[in-house]
């Protein structure tokens, strides 16, 4: 019961972290941007999916790795090729996702500021640790 409770906070308190990173990182791109009431709304409804969609991803490898993590030794050799292969399907996914909507957002803004998202997301990245990271490569 106590384990549970421990989970369960640890959980709460990731989310958290999460959740507050993703505000800052939502504040640097609307300071960064400077969207136009045209480009606002639209921005953050793509915005949002893409988010959405990216944490389920990430949330998924995560999963992957630490099952891959906790009994190494008992894998064999054609399990580790698996989880490669996965893992490389994975981040195949992760591209794809990001083609996807980076295409998206050229629809809706110039490309001076889709260029602007990119250096920002890519910025954002490397401020974060990668267990604090709510979108990752």
């Amino acid at each position: 019961m106590v384990l549970l409770a421990t989970a369960n906070a640890q959980t709460e308190t990731d989310f958290d972290k999460r959740e507050t990173k993703l505000a800052e990182k939502k504040e640097m791109i609307k300071q960064s941007l400077a969207l136009t009431e045209e480009e606002a709304p639209a921005f953050w409804s793509l915005y949002d999916e893409m988010e959405k969609e990216m944490v389920a991803l990430h949330e998924n490898q995560k999963e992957m790795k630490r099952q891959f993590k906790e009994q190494p030794e008992d894998l064999t050799e054609t399990e580790i090729a698996e989880f490669i292969k996965a893992r490389m399907e994975a981040d195949d996914k992760m591209h794809q996702l990001r083609m996807k909507y980076i295409n998206q957002f050229m629809e809706i803004l110039p490309p001076s500021k889709v260029l602007e998202l990119l250096k920002l997301q890519k910025e954002f990245r490397g401020e974060m640790k990668p267990e604090d990271s709510p979108v990752r490569d």
